[in-house]
């Protein structure tokens, strides 16, 4: 499965590009023979957005894809 997202905040963002190729990127793992796609679209932290399912399906349609998001909220530590 081919992860595409922009940044990785576990990695740093000065490994973030200057220039994000969401269909680049795609191709590459098209091309190393994947059969999905595992699409980032939390926006806060990976820069992710919707609208890469749609655009990345429209040109690949035959691959699957999986969204996946983070929700983030705090939790009292006296209720774990």
């Amino acid at each position: 499965m081919g992860k595409l997202r922009e940044l990785s905040p576990s990695k740093g963002k000065k490994l973030r590009k200057m220039i994000f190729d969401l269909l680049k990127q795609a191709q590459s793992y098209v091309d190393k023979g994947v059969s999905a796609f595992s699409i980032l679209t939390e926006k806060e932290y990976f820069k992710g957005e919707n609208d890469f399912i749609k655009i990345v399906r429209e040109k690949f349609p035959e691959m699957s894809i999986l969204r996946k998001d983070f929700y983030l909220y705090s939790v009292s530590s006296g209720s774990c």
